[in-house]
């Protein structure tokens, strides 16, 4: 169900009643442009112009880059020397692509879904929300509020093996 109010600044507020348990979703529409915010994917390929959300720790956990720092070619360029893929040691957003990712399913994304099983068997439950450069904008947060952020900082695009 979405509600749609003038809030008196050109924008919109679109309220979106969800099954799970994080309340509703504030999605803002700017009526100056027509255009919603672009929903964007945690954990993306790296590419030119995607953000760096943070950096692979040696315990496996992703550290968060607090302010969003958009990938130059020059990063990539650096990322890549002496080989391997810059998704085992860094996290990147880019906007989501929606169906036309292989990991859509059933109207939305499936990795949130899937990883509110870890959830529950994790001791990220508990812990303070990680700080997020995309959080306003993230797909995950858009459908499993804070239970996907917390568990976010396990999630690693790809690991040495890919």
């Amino acid at each position: 169900m979405r509600n749609y109010r003038n809030s008196g600044q050109g924008t919109f507020t679109s309220t979106v009643k969800t099954t799970a348990d994080h309340g509703d979703i504030q999605q803002e529409v700017d009526v100056t442009q027509g255009l919603r915010k672009r929903i964007l994917c945690p954990s993306a390929s790296a590419e030119v112009k995607s953000v760096l959300l943070g950096v692979v720790q040696p315990n496996g956990s992703v550290g968060f880059i607090k302010d969003r720092i958009e990938v130059t070619r020059e990063f990539l360029d650096i990322a890549t020397r002496g080989g391997g893929l810059p998704e085992t040691r860094f996290r990147f957003s880019s906007p989501c692509l929606g169906s036309a990712c292989k990991q859509w399913a059933n109207g939305g994304c499936s990795l949130p879904e899937r990883l509110a099983d870890l959830i529950s068997r994790s001791d990220a439950t508990d812990a303070p929300l990680p700080e997020c450069s995309i959080r306003d904008q993230c797909r995950w947060f858009d459908q499993r509020g804070s239970d996907a952020c917390r568990i976010c900082p396990k999630v690693i695009t790809r690991d040495n093996s890919q």
